[in-house]
């Protein structure tokens, strides 16, 4: 006795997923929003879907369609996000994809700090990080008058006045999510 089971439309079958979706984020902490997407590329059956959405293992309340928009503001770091999607038949896992949310240092207003120098003398301008940015390596650039200084690459900088007036220091930081003076 032969059986046919491709004729029995009452048959269940789970579905399966792109498996290139969710894909991969980065973004900035300022970004406002980020969206996440799975689809189905091999129908299961029934053709009635469920979704849940996770972060980090845990279950994100309301996010139950086939995409995830998330609101970034004020995160910081690496999260794990991916959809459970489910029919009679089954669940079915996508991939699990990567959000990094980079954020900006938050600068100290105290530095680098005004400084009074008698010719030939030196000062040491400095900068700090009041707020870690992600990630935080960052990487720094000394300004005089508006021009970088070749090889001012630290979080200091040595200045020896060498003639009457005004001079102006600054610093610029970046990581990732950009650069802050």
């Amino acid at each position: 006795m032969i059986f046919d089971l491709t004729a029995n439309t009452n048959a269940r079958k789970i579905m399966i997923l792109n498996p290139s979706l969710p894909e991969d984020k980065t973004v900035k902490s300022t970004d406002g929003t980020v969206i996440f997407s799975v689809a189905v590329s091999e129908d299961g059956r029934p053709k009635e879907y469920s979704y849940q959405w996770f972060v980090d293992g845990t279950l994100v309340s309301g996010a139950t369609s086939n995409t995830y928009e998330r609101d970034v503001t004020g995160d910081i770091g690496q999260y794990s996000v991916w959809c459970e999607v489910s029919n009679k038949a089954g669940t079915a896992r996508s991939r699990e994809a990567k959000l990094t949310v980079n954020r900006l240092p938050v600068l100290s207003t105290s530095y680098p700090a005004d400084a009074t120098v008698e010719k030939g003398s030196s000062v040491t301008a400095k900068v700090s990080i009041a707020a870690a940015g992600y990630p935080a390596s960052y990487t720094y650039q000394w300004y005089k008058n508006g021009s970088a200084v070749s090889g001012a690459t630290g979080s200091s900088y040595t200045f020896t006045a060498g003639t009457a007036g005004d001079v102006e220091l600054y610093c610029k930081v970046s990581n990732s999510a950009g650069t802050v003076t």
